[in-house]
C-alpha cells in the first residue's frame, strides 16, 4: 500500500475476486486481483462519478 493512502475499499464479488480501491488525496487507485491497476487522479475520479450518478454510463 502506498504512503498516504487515506482509505482503502475492497469490492469482492461472488466469484471469489476482491478489487480494491485506493483513495490518497491526489488519486485513486483500482487494482485487480492479478495485479493489474488504474490510476485516476482525483479530477479523473470526480469526473467518472458525475457520470455514473447522471446515468450516462448505464
Amino acid at each position: 500500500m502506498e504512503t498516504g493512502v487515506n482509505r482503502v475499499v475492497a469490492l469482492c464479488g461472488v466469484q471469489g475476486c476482491c478489487p480494491t480501491a485506493e483513495f490518497t488525496d491526489s488519486e485513486v487507485v483500482l487494482r485487480d486481483d492479478h495485479d493489474g491497476e488504474v490510476r485516476l487522479t482525483r479530477d479523473e475520479w470526480d469526473a467518472f462519478l458525475v457520470k455514473a450518478k447522471s446515468g450516462e454510463l448505464d
